[in-house]
């Protein structure tokens, strides 16, 4: 979303500069051509206001207005145009500014998002690896019990068969060592419950957090 958003941003900042540019070049082209109309107006009115002064004519006099009313007239044009291209000019800076506020505004927000998805992929490859170990402790667990257990069992055959006590100080320490055995796999399994639990967490946040990026 972020990444779509920014490219967005881009084409408008892009294509508001090119908007500009073609805006500014044809009133500039505007400007030179009034400017040019009005320099040749201005030559044609100080010839008419000279030869006025050598030779007064009804003619030279209404031509001299018609001029001079022209040069008012191509004047409020020229200052029209460059009003214009103030305006223009006033406009694009403004905008351009926003945009690139906002693209530098997306940015950071993409930067940190990168940087949060970053967090949680190797949180999850921590907690992977940890869930990974308890599962590796509670299988040496399992198996340590069933030698637990068959050993004990092995001693109460043995004092089965022989009548008698076997060694009890040997049976108690089996007993004790299965009873420590179970304590540690219940432990295990709860560990990687909670394991299994927080990796489901980091996934399902990893998950909402790179339709962002995009």
């Amino acid at each position: 979303r972020l990444r779509e958003q920014l490219e967005q941003t881009r084409h408008q900042l892009q294509a508001q500069q090119e908007s500009y540019l073609d805006q500014k070049s044809r009133l500039e082209e505007r400007s030179k051509a009034l400017q040019a109309q009005q320099g040749e107006v201005v030559q044609r009115v100080a010839t008419l206001t000279e030869s006025l002064a050598a030779n007064p004519r009804s003619e030279l006099e209404a031509e001299l207005k018609q001029r001079q009313q022209e040069q008012v007239r191509l004047l409020q044009q020229l200052e029209a145009v460059q009003n214009e291209l103030e305006l223009l000019k006033e406009n694009y800076l403004a905008e351009r500014a926003r945009l690139e506020s906002r693209i530098e505004a997306l940015q950071t927000e993409r930067t940190n998002v990168e940087q949060q998805l970053k967090t949680l992929s190797e949180s999850l490859a921590a907690e992977t690896k940890r869930r990974e170990a308890v599962e590796r402790l509670a299988v040496d667990s399992f198996k340590r019990r069933r030698e637990l257990e068959a050993e004990l069992a092995k001693q109460r055959v043995l004092e089965g068969e022989l009548k008698a006590p076997a060694d009890a100080r040997r049976q108690s320490e089996l007993e004790a060592q299965l009873a420590e055995n179970k304590e540690t796999q219940a432990r295990l399994r709860q560990e990687l419950e909670a394991a299994q639990c927080e990796m489901q967490v980091l996934k399902d946040h990893a998950e909402q957090t790179k339709p962002q990026v995009q």
